[in-house]
């Protein structure tokens, strides 16, 4: 390929810059699995270290990067996709479809034991890696995602519709994130005992909330402890509980009222 091309290295929402070489050769290292297979050169060099912007050549079916200072036309992405082994199954496993845009160039992967990781180099368009970073949930208990490269995705856009907080709290279930929200509108907040909802444990916030909305399935499968903030800033205004998956609850609060139900 005559082109040149931005190296960087993709792994669930982290995106580094470069690609490692070493001993001249793009090293495949993963964290979890045992048996590796189809562990064929991801790619070589002459030159070692962090490469910034290459140019790719297929030579005798393997790949080769050559360092170059020209402006780069698309990205030279290491995609680490993974699937969690013991200590750390609660957090989400990391998939990705490489599409029309995508020409994969090597690859090599691990199986068997526990867990296990397929790294890909691949030559995509320019902001592929980081599209497809911004989607990605990293969530303990979130579920494994498998995301596609999306041009037209706007993160900001959809934390304006749902808060993230409850995006997540709902496993990525946009539709009862809003049922949610309209159940949080309707509690009668005469009866609502603020101490309870900002002190007492996830069991008495349940008991509660569930008597108060006369709704045995108020939370609707969500933990309590994520979404009880949310509760208490609508109600409340508590602007000094924490931040629910890393969003301030004013910030719920807002996006509550945008979605007209506040």
């Amino acid at each position: 390929m005559s082109t040149a091309h931005v190296s960087l290295t993709l792994r669930g929402r982290s995106v580094n810059k470069g690609i490692l070489i070493k001993d001249g050769q793009i090293p495949f290292s993963p964290n979890s699995g045992m048996t590796r297979y189809d562990v064929g050169l991801l790619g070589s060099s002459s030159v070692d270290g962090n490469l910034d912007v290459v140019h790719v050549a297929i030579v005798d079916g393997s790949v080769v990067i050559a360092p170059c200072e020209e402006t780069a036309q698309r990205e030279l992405v290491l995609v680490q996709q993974y699937r969690n082994g013991c200590g750390a199954k609660r957090w989400p496993s990391f998939s990705v479809v490489f599409g029309p845009e995508t020409r994969e160039l090597s690859k090599a992967s691990t199986s068997h034991g526990s867990g296990g990781e397929m790294w890909s180099l691949v030559s995509v368009p320019l902001g592929w890696a980081e599209n497809i970073a911004r989607q990605f949930i990293d969530e303990r208990d979130y579920p494994g995602q498998t995301i596609s490269y999306t041009p037209d995705f706007d993160l900001a856009k959809m934390e304006s519709d749902v808060p993230r907080a409850l995006f997540i709290a709902f496993q990525g279930n946009e539709e009862s994130a809003r049922q949610f929200m309209a159940r949080v509108a309707a509690l009668p907040a005469a009866v609502l005992d603020e101490h309870i909802v900002l002190v007492c444990g996830r069991d008495r916030v349940r008991r509660h909330l569930e008597e108060v909305s006369g709704n045995p399935e108020f939370f609707g499968g969500a933990d309590p402890n994520r979404v009880v903030g949310y509760i208490a800033e609508v109600h409340f205004g508590n602007v000094n509980q924490p931040s629910v998956g890393g969003e301030s609850l004013g910030t719920l609060a807002e996006a509550m009222k945008k979605a007209g139900l506040a």
